[in-house]
């Protein structure tokens, strides 16, 4: 299935596995290279929040052999490195400015490159508005980043991505491409909310006392969470399994009957999830008896989907894209087997969208199809 994920040019892992990018309020970062286009290594996912400059191999002849960024090396004596991969580009060939380059390398790359030029836009953010709380840092962000409608960045179009799966049986759409969300932004599952654009955000900084959306959130976000009893259910044996999020209450005031929520994130709860036994598929059988080929097999055909009260589709987890998660083995490790123990995954597309608090027919879904032959 590794296979199948490379060849329809969708992303292979579901990042959201590791804790590390489970964090509530952290700004998941996307990279692009020099063509302005995510770059090949970047991983796609409903989590993402901004994108960053991150390029490609610096010409090394890989798979995408276009810009990587330049930077110093991390010694300035040229004999203690060899030129290694920098010495087959361009940059490095011209050897009449050898003497300058020696001491940079042009091969650096990765989200861990593009993570430092959001943080620097970030840091100018700070700096023109030092009392700053981070979900204001947040919307700043997400509301001046570049997206592919924004004049100069027709690169970073792309539409839906699908394809037939043949153990659905259906095409399946892998990637919803650029969108509106029902609050009005444009969103992808390859750029999040856009590539981040420093003079814009100085600038909306500057302006945030004055902006309603960003004065409000000088204070932290209350966190509510849902009380309807049973909420997920399935027609067919547990291969396609709703759950409709009802009855939001808040977590430290059980008086608060605030009219509507204003969504700064939202967060969906897998600790109990866990597979079907359905004896009729070998590999989902085995699933449920924590077979680890057959967790393997289930995951990689798992796909979720949320939809919030007022439409917007969020694509969570994709078919073929890797998932080293399971319920059972996740409560073991962590010493418990009575679901108390939150795994949340984020999402970002429904920010700053109102839910209505007082609608109980609005009710927050989310859709989980586990696949059999």
């Amino acid at each position: 299935m590794l296979a199948q994920c490379s060849k329809l040019g969708i992303s292979c892992q579901f990042n959201q596995s590791s804790s590390f990018n489970r964090g509530r309020y952290l700004i998941n970062v996307a990279a692009i290279n020099s063509l302005g286009k995510k770059s090949s290594y970047s991983t796609a996912g409903a989590h993402l929040w901004v994108s960053g400059t991150g390029g490609e191999f610096g010409y090394t002849g890989g798979y995408d052999s276009s810009a990587a960024i330049v930077t110093t090396k991390y010694s300035y004596d040229p004999s203690y490195y060899d030129d290694g991969l920098d010495g087959t580009s361009p940059w490095r060939k011209d050897t009449s400015k050898y003497d300058i380059r020696k001491y940079y390398t042009h091969i650096m790359n990765g989200t861990s490159s593009a993570t430092p030029s959001v943080t620097g836009v970030s840091a100018l953010v700070i700096q023109a508005k030092p009392n700053i709380t981070v979900p204001q840092l947040r919307y700043i962000l997400a509301t001046t980043a570049n997206n592919d409608t924004a004049a100069g960045w027709s690169s970073l179009k792309y539409g839906p991505l699908a394809s037939n799966v043949s153990e659905y049986g259906q095409q399946i759409t892998f990637d919803r491409g650029w969108h509106d969300t029902a609050a009005g932004l444009r969103f992808s599952n390859y750029y999040g909310f856009g590539v981040v654009d420093a003079k814009k955000a100085v600038t909306k900084a500057l302006a945030c006392d004055s902006d309603a959306e960003c004065a409000k959130r000088s204070v932290l976000p209350e966190d509510y969470r849902s009380t309807g009893s049973n909420p997920c259910s399935s027609s067919d044996g547990g291969k396609t399994v709703t759950c409709q999020f009802t009855n939001f209450v808040n977590t430290d005031n059980s008086y608060d009957n605030n009219a509507y929520i204003d969504i700064e994130n939202t967060a969906l709860n897998l600790a109990s999830f866990t597979y079907a036994n359905d004896s009729s598929n070998s590999y989902c059988s085995a699933a449920y008896r924590s077979n680890t080929q057959g967790i393997a097999y289930a995951n990689n055909l798992l796909q979720i989907e949320m939809t919030s009260p007022n439409g917007t589709k969020a694509l969570v987890k994709p078919v073929y894209a890797n998932w080293d998660f399971e319920g059972n083995a996740l409560r073991n490790m962590l010493g418990s087997r009575d679901y108390s123990n939150a795994f949340l995954i984020n999402v970002s597309e429904f920010f700053t969208e109102n839910r209505y608090q007082l609608r109980a027919d609005l009710p927050l879904t989310s859709r989980v199809s586990v696949l059999s032959t």
